[in-house]
């Protein structure tokens, strides 16, 4: 049966990071990419431990570019919207990139710890545009169940998979205020919105700056529209939005099935990469 990655599953833990990379050569290197998504949920159950209070949740996305190359003629349907979707400017796009992981857990120190793994197998292949780490904001009530935003058996080679928009957001307020520190609770000024689709949402520090990143789930990428309908635009409570990307979260099979008869061997195999962490 297939499952949702945990990270869609189940809302996020305590701790956040956030890390977005651009691939030098995608047509080259798609699925080597594709091999590292595939160990991610392996190494999480590694590092994190049997007990469910150490447990590490992942978001594995792959970016429209890097997913053309790895799904070649065999997309979900809506897949081809991701294209023209960071192009409009209602998104206000800035930092998209190829590839999107999100881990969370209880611990600061193990996100650390599984996504120096990661880095160690990527550094050859790509740039990394973004890292940002932070505490998880309180979830708010949405009337979108988990299988709504989930895809469907009428999609079967694809069910359970969804969509991703993440997007971040400079808290204004700072601005008039600079003795302001970070909002640490969410409870109050968290710019989630109970209308949205289902939403989860961090909190962090960039170059002094109070920040928040968004992601936002869908079945398909058009539903993004409407999410930026229902919170209006600019958003409440002083927030600016700053696209970071669309991305495809595939399904855990999907995501584990690109290991199989297809890895190299020898020092450049992505288990071999594993081993060294």
């Amino acid at each position: 049966m297939a499952r949702p990655q945990t990270g869609v599953a189940q809302p996020p833990q305590k701790y956040g990071l956030s890390a977005t990379y651009q691939i030098k050569d995608v047509p080259m290197h798609a699925m080597s990419i594709a091999h590292l998504g595939a160990m991610v949920p392996g190494l999480a159950q590694e590092i994190g431990g049997a007990k469910s209070s150490d447990r590490v949740d992942y978001l594995v996305g792959f970016g429209s570019l890097l997913g053309s190359f790895i799904w070649q003629g065999n997309q979900p349907r809506g897949f081809n919207r991701l294209h023209t979707l960071q192009k409009e400017e209602v998104f206000h796009s800035s930092t998209d990139g190829d590839l999107w992981i999100f881990l969370s857990s209880q611990s600061a120190d193990v996100n650390h710890k599984l996504e120096e793994c990661v880095q160690n197998y990527l550094s050859k292949l790509v740039i990394k545009k973004e890292l940002v780490e932070g505490t998880m904001a309180d979830t708010p009530y949405t009337l979108e169940s988990r299988d709504r935003i989930l895809i469907d058996s009428s999609d079967p080679e694809f069910n359970q998979s969804c969509f991703v928009w993440v997007h971040g957001m400079e808290n204004m307020e700072r601005a008039e205020n600079p003795s302001m520190g970070i909002v640490a609770s969410g409870k109050e000024r968290s710019p989630l919105s109970a209308t949205a689709a289902r939403s989860y949402g961090m909190y962090y520090e960039l170059q002094g700056e109070n920040c928040f990143l968004e992601f936002s789930f869908a079945a398909t990428p058009e539903l993004f529209k409407k999410i930026i309908q229902d919170q209006g635009i600019p958003p409440k409570q002083n927030f600016q939005p700053v696209s970071k990307g669309f991305f495809f979260l595939p399904s855990v099979e999907v995501l584990v099935s690109s290991r199989m008869g297809t890895l190299r061997i020898g020092s450049l195999s992505p288990t071999a990469k594993w081993k060294e962490c």
